[in-house]
């Protein structure tokens, strides 16, 4: 096809291929963990990040990848103390991180036009910094849930097992929602942070409805996932419609 000659239309496609194939990956893990509300929770916090980077003149999405990974980090945390209810803990910190990000934004010229690429994707506006930074942290998440696989899926299908084997399940569970919350800092730029979860959850979702076991689950997940990124790519760039929004209605 003629457009996939352009270069930021190769940017985009990989970058998009990536973030697809790392969702949709994790998103097995985070359906049976039961934890989609804890993605959706990430993804909305990492607006505050993208703010805080634009107001510190730095990456946008570096930005969004440090303060993903804390709130990531910080809700398990506060679940292990027994503070309070996982689910209360997520929404207080999905509520108030919004909150704080959206303030922060309105405190940027312009903020308005930057608001709808966040909250929405904006796929085609990739960097090169934005690729090199996604092919980095995808080799690193990519790297450490293959090379622990088991010790991913024991945690997340039945921690009890995994306390049986010897794992320390406190430990994966922070290592879990790292992976998570690095994943999705770095999909915000095909999807955007309010449909980002979506980029998780349906794939594996859809998944688990066609698959006999967790392998075709996570082949299946990756598939749908990657389909629909590219397929989203396509219409965005054709009928001129955002890039997350057509992402998610084909997924």
């Amino acid at each position: 096809m003629e457009f996939f000659q352009f270069a930021f239309v190769q940017r985009s496609l990989i970058v998009g291929l990536i973030m697809a194939l790392l969702s949709s990956f994790l998103g097995v893990f985070v359906i049976l963990r039961r934890m989609s509300f804890f993605s959706d929770a990430i993804s909305h916090a990492s607006l505050t990040g993208i703010a805080l980077g634009i107001i510190w003149g730095v990456s946008p999405t570096g930005g969004a990848v440090v303060f993903s990974l804390l709130i990531g980090l910080l809700v398990i945390w506060l679940s292990q103390k027994k503070v309070l209810q996982i689910d209360s803990i997520i929404g207080v910190l999905f509520s108030g991180s919004v909150a704080l990000g959206v303030l922060l934004l309105s405190r940027v010229s312009g903020y308005k036009v930057n608001l709808v690429s966040f909250l929405f994707g904006d796929i085609l506006a990739v960097s090169k910094s934005d690729l090199i930074l996604s092919i980095i942290l995808a080799v690193l998440v990519m790297a450490v849930v293959l090379e622990f696989f088991k010790n991913f899926l024991f945690t997340s299908f039945s921690p009890e097992l995994a306390q049986v084997k010897g794992l320390n399940t406190t430990f994966w569970n922070y290592v879990f929602a790292a992976v998570l919350a690095l994943t999705i800092a770095l999909s915000i730029k095909v999807v955007g942070v309010m449909l980002v979860s979506a980029l998780i959850i349906i794939p594996a979702t859809a998944a688990k409805l066609v698959s006999k076991n967790i392998r075709e689950m996570v082949l299946w997940s990756a598939l749908f996932g990657m389909v629909s990124v590219v397929s989203g790519l396509v219409s965005a760039y054709y009928f001129d419609v955002p890039s997350g929004p057509a992402v998610v209605i084909i997924e």
